[in-house]
């Protein structure tokens, strides 16, 4: 089973402020899966990504090119995307 991963309002303003054209509905919960089952996941924030102001327990993952990193919370039954940064592609 895979829990199911739930977009903040705030998540969604800045996908489409640094994504411009980008689905985040659609994007975001395979990006997700992906990035957990490659095992692109840190407690901390990856070296390609700027700013480390997120609070305390989440979970940083990024896609394969680096190209966006998602911050996430974990909820009782869903992951939580609390925001989107952009990273620096690899």
């Amino acid at each position: 089973m895979t829990w199911p991963v739930e977009l903040t309002a705030h998540a969604r303003a800045r996908a489409a402020e640094r994504f411009p054209g980008l689905d985040a509905d659609a994007v975001v919960s395979p990006d997700v899966h992906d990035a957990l089952r490659a095992d692109r996941v840190s407690p901390t924030p990856p070296p390609f990504v700027r700013g480390n102001g997120h609070g305390d327990q989440v979970l940083f993952l990024w896609t394969c090119d680096r190209g966006r990193v998602y911050v996430l919370g974990a909820g009782e039954s869903a992951f939580h995307v609390r925001t989107i940064l952009r990273g620096r592609r690899a």
